[in-house]
C-alpha cells in the first residue's frame, strides 16, 4: 500500500475549460497539485516535477498514472458494470446477485470497493428504500472512484446517477470501520479477493493492485464481517486458493459454483450458527 497520495493533477494537451474546472475540484477534495499542462509531454513533467502520482482529466473524469507505470492507469469505466446492469434489467441473471442473495430494501456493506462494478449492481438490487456502504482503503483508488460517482450523481444518465446515489463510499479499511459498527448492522457483507492478494495477470486488474490497500484477510476480518451481518458474508475466492481452510475457522460456509470457474463465492450464512 502506498502511504502518500499526493498527486500532480492536469489535463489533457488539449485543456478544455471542464477538465481545468474539474481538475481544480479534485484538488480541493482530495489533496494535490495543479500544474497546467501547455503542452507538455508526461515525460517532460516526470521529469520537471517528480510526482508520485498523476492524476489527468479528460471529458471532465480523473485518470490516475504511476510514473514509472505509464502503461497501466487506473480510471473509473462502466463497461463491464453496463453490460451486467442492462443483463438484470432484462431480467437475465447475474452470479454476484444470485449467490448473495441481495433483495430490495437491503442494507449492504462492500468492504472492498475497488472500481465499484459489484456495488453499483448490488445498489440495482436493494432498490430505492436499500443502501450501499462501501469501504475503500486506498485513498488512491478512493478519490478517482469517489470522484466520478459524483460525477455520474449530478450530471449522469438518471437511472445510473440514482444508483450512485445510493451509494455512500468511505476512506476506510475494513477492520478500522468494523470496530466503529454494531452487530447485525447490514443484511449482507461483501469482501472481494482483492483483500487474498489475487493471483494471475489479468490486464484489468493490474491497475488496482499498483494503487491497493495491502491487506490478508484474517480470521479476524471474517470474524467482523459476520458480526456484522444479518443474513450472510459473501467472499470472492480465486480458484485453487486454500486461504480459508488456512484460517481454521470455526463459522460453516458454503463454496458455491464449479470447481472450473475462475471465481467462485463462499458464503457463510448467520442462521447457520
Amino acid at each position: 500500500m502506498r502511504e502518500e497520495f499526493f498527486p500532480l493533477i492536469t489535463t489533457t494537451r488539449k485543456e478544455k475549460a471542464l477538465d481545468l474546472l474539474k481538475a481544480e475540484e479534485f484538488k480541493n477534495c482530495y489533496g494535490g497539485f495543479f500544474v497546467e499542462r501547455n503542452e507538455r509531454s508526461f515525460e517532460r513533467m516526470i521529469a520537471e516535477f517528480n510526482p508520485t502520482s498523476i492524476v489527468i482529466f479528460e471529458e471532465g473524469y480523473p485518470i490516475l498514472y504511476d510514473p514509472n507505470q505509464l502503461d497501466s492507469p487506473l480510471h473509473f469505466h462502466l463497461n463491464i458494470g453496463a453490460l451486467r446492469l442492462q443483463k438484470v434489467c432484462n431480467k437475465e441473471n447475474d452470479r454476484f446477485l444470485e449467490v448473495s442473495g441481495i433483495e430490495e430494501g437491503m442494507r449492504v456493506l462492500d468492504g472492498t470497493l475497488g472500481l465499484g462494478t459489484d456495488a453499483l449492481l448490488a445498489a440495482w438490487a436493494v432498490g430505492a428504500t436499500g443502501k450501499i456502504v462501501a469501504l475503500e482503503g486506498s485513498k488512491a483508488i478512493f478519490s478517482i472512484v469517489d470522484f466520478s460517482l459524483g460525477m455520474i450523481r449530478h450530471g449522469g444518465e438518471e437511472f445510473l446517477a440514482e444508483l450512485a446515489h445510493r451509494i455512500e463510499i468511505k476512506q476506510l479499511e475494513f477492520t478500522e470501520y468494523s470496530q466503529t459498527q454494531e452487530a447485525n448492522v447490514f443484511d449482507v457483507v461483501y469482501l472481494d479477493p482483492m483483500f487474498d492478494k489475487p493471483r494471475g495477470k489479468s490486464i484489468g486488474i493490474q491497475p488496482l493492485r499498483l494503487w491497493a490497500f495491502d491487506q490478508l484477510l484474517t480470521s479476524e476480518t471474517a470474524r467482523e464481517a459476520f458480526r456484522l451481518c444479518k443474513r450472510r458474508v459473501v467472499m470472492k475466492e480465486a480458484k485453487g486458493s486454500h486461504w480459508w481452510d488456512e484460517l481454521a475457522m470455526e463459522i460453516p460456509s458454503i463454496l458455491t459454483g464449479k470447481s472450473y470457474q475462475s471465481v467462485r463465492y463462499r458464503i457463510l450464512e448467520k442462521e447457520s450458527v
